[in-house]
């Protein structure tokens, strides 16, 4: 059976397999199963009866050895797209504990994604995952961002980095792309299973699995449970950059994502880790920046106090555990002596709102773990989970999200903290290892994310950390911003403004007043770099267009860099996407040469006549020419543009704008 769609495309089911195609019929997805896992082994969906309905195709089956039903809606979308629903039902009498539901090629199939202009050596896909690999204890960079399809199977999708659940494939000059992404995330983390063919088949492998990851779900008799949707979109000449669009749209029109009022899309925020401090924080110290601030830069709104206000026991290792002991007990008393409610309620004096560093992570050796081991989580052996020294509280458990209540009750209702950074956190949901009493780790992030934002004021913001993440837009059900790189630590040499940069290419083009805004950590000046390296940071900073958090002593700042800071954090006017305009960010090192952002007209920007931001960066130790064409920047005609940190006046004219610039040096220009 067969439909159309209203682009030309054609959506059909044969002999249990579904087909969605191009008006071409040659690109799209052909004869794609459904199956799923259970400790009665894999099976697929059988005895398959197809129905028209809603404007889409229905099918119904069963899984025999399984005692499962299933309900597959095929429906038709905006554009050339599809959606598909599945439902699973007990039809059995017992239990069924559902270890994995995915889609592709079935055993001794030919299932997979299909191109009319691809060949084997051309056929390339994109995949966060291609920048980053996140599963404890490793964590590396990888490139490129578009690479060719790996040639043993790989899962994509299935790490701790908290990654967009979407995939691209395409040809290496992007005339056909298809779009996979999951559109909501209740349950499940979504992810894909792939192997290039030695011929023009492409595909010798291909999966996307609905994956539990905390050991599956049961289901009782009679019960069901709805996957969360796919979505598919077959697109024609579309770069990388550009091919998510409609993803995103179906993804925040059926999610409710807490983005309206977000206040960092207008403030910035002082964050007292990086450029130097760390963990040498006290009240004194903190004041005095505090003070400094209030003085130069009003556009910071938030000071928030990272890690080193703990105990000393909780300093030791990343923990929570200081809740529970004695009040006194629960901070730094030798650093701050007045305690935290203190230093909230002096912070807000100054008119500043105070933030907090927090994490969800537990010492293994602490009084709490030590008087509570069933609080625990488990790994797959029944063990208490291990990282190193700290392990995670089972969040399904009604004694360990009492605890957390009190946690957020002290830190927010008593102290009076208005926004919190939340740090070492995302293994506790996304690992594989770890398992709950019930439930699975998607459902247990919400939870907690939830949890927090239900404590926060209207204008208090939550951040995500690490392990930080790379876009998944379901974070902004309830987080404001999440932290998109390592540390960029004391920023004493080039190379970690580098390491602090490498995995922000893949989410540029997001749009994150809609999901969430990346965060590419502290922004500030360091006294060990050059004044041409400084500027690179703080312009890569500015047009990144993630949250402003600027770090350091500010108070001991030369005048001119305290200038430069007023600059970044006056007319605030955050996540937008940004284009990158040199293609070698997508197919070799993931460092942009050339980013713009242009403005919408009912933008604060755009109402002040700025139309466009242009960044030119040099990642070279050695001059090097940068330069974009006038066509790049979709200008008819010659304009002239602002420098942004000198007010020099550059020309833009016919056939474009290329500067030699300085080793690690870069250009902010503003276009009217």
């Amino acid at each position: 059976m067969e439909i159309s769609t209203s682009s030309g495309g054609v959506v059909g089911v044969s002999g249990g397999l579904m087909s969605f195609l191009a008006a071409n019929g040659r690109t799209g997805w052909r004869n794609i199963g459904f199956m799923v896992s259970t400790p009665r082994g894999a099976e697929s969906l059988a005895a398959v009866r197809v129905t028209e309905a809603d404007g889409g195709l229905r099918l119904r089956g069963s899984y025999m050895r399984a005692g499962l039903r299933e309900e597959v809606a095929l429906s038709p979308a905006a554009a050339c797209a599809l959606v598909i629903t599945r439902r699973l039902t007990n039809a059995g009498n017992t239990s069924v504990t559902l270890h994995a539901a995915w889609a592709g090629r079935l055993p001794g199939g030919d299932g997979r994604p299909v191109f009319a202009d691809n060949s084997v050596w051309r056929a390339r896909f994109w995949h966060l995952d291609n920048l980053r690999t996140e599963r404890y204890p490793w964590c590396r960079p990888e490139a490129p961002l578009v690479r060719t399809l790996p040639t043993a199977s790989a899962w994509f999708g299935d790490q701790e980095s908290q990654a967009a659940p979407c995939i691209l494939f395409t040809n290496d000059r992007y005339t056909e792309t298809l779009v996979e992404g999951q559109l909501g995330q209740e349950r499940t983390r979504m992810r894909w299973r792939l192997a290039a063919a030695h011929d023009n088949e492409l595909f010798a492998d291909y999966a996307v699995d609905w994956q539990f990851h905390t050991g599956g779900v049961v289901l009782q008799p009679g019960e069901a449970l709805d996957l969360e949707p796919l979505y598919y979109e077959i697109l024609a000449a579309t770069h990388p950059q550009d091919a998510l669009d409609g993803y995103f749209r179906e993804v925040t029109a059926r999610n409710r994502l807490a983005q309206e009022g977000n206040i960092l899309h207008r403030r910035a925020f002082y964050c007292s880790w990086n450029y130097g401090i760390m963990q040498d924080i006290s009240e004194d110290s903190l004041l005095r920046t505090a003070r400094c601030i209030r003085k130069e830069l009003p556009g910071i709104r938030h000071f928030l106090i990272d890690g080193g206000w703990q105990s000393q026991e909780a300093v030791a290792t990343p923990d929570c555990s200081n809740f529970y002991l004695p009040e006194a007990e629960r901070c730094h008393r030798a650093r701050f002596p007045n305690g935290m409610k203190a230093m909230a309620d002096k912070l807000r004096a100054l008119g500043l709102a105070p933030a907090l560093w927090w994490t969800p992570s537990v010492n293994l050796a602490s009084k709490l773990a030590r008087e509570n081991p069933g609080w625990l989580a488990k790994d797959a052996d029944g063990a208490p989970y291990r990282l190193g020294n700290s392990g995670y509280l089972d969040y399904s458990l009604p004694p360990v999200q009492e605890y957390f209540n009190h946690i957020f009750t002290v830190i927010f209702r008593e102290w009076g903290y208005e926004a919190m950074k939340m740090d070492f956190w995302s293994q506790s949901v996304e690992s594989s290892r770890i398992r709950f009493h019930t439930g699975t780790g998607v459902q247990w992030r919400d939870w907690l994310l939830g949890t927090i934002r239900g404590y926060l004021p209207a204008d208090g913001f939550l951040m995500t950390c690490v392990a930080t993440a790379m876009g998944n837009p379901f974070l902004g059900k309830s987080a404001h911003t999440y932290r998109n790189c390592i540390d960029v630590g004391h920023y004493g040499h080039w190379g970690e403004h580098v390491y602090a940069s490498c995995w922000v290419q893949g989410v540029l083009a997001f749009p994150g007043r809609r999901i969430g805004l990346l965060n590419v950590d502290g922004l500030g000046v360091s006294g060990r770099v050059s004044d041409a390296e400084n500027l690179h940071r703080l312009t890569y900073g500015f047009i990144t267009m993630g949250s402003l958090e600027i770090d350091g002593r500010i108070e001991e700042l030369k005048p001119r860099h305290v200038e430069w800071l007023r600059r970044l954090t006056t007319d605030i006017d955050r996540g937008y996407p940004v284009r990158t305009l040199d293609e070698e960010a997508f197919t070799g090192a993931p460092f942009a040469r050339v980013l713009m952002v242009d403005y919408p007209d009912d933008s604060p920007t755009r109402r002040r006549g700025v139309r466009k931001h242009l960044a030119l960066l040099n990642w070279h130790e050695r001059p090097r020419m940068v330069g974009v064409t006038l066509e790049q920047l979709g200008l008819k005609g010659p304009v002239n543009a602002r420098e942004f940190w000198t007010d020099e006046q550059i020309p833009i004219g016919p056939p474009g704008l290329a500067l030699c610039l300085p080793g690690h040096g870069a250009k902010l220009l503003e276009i009217r």
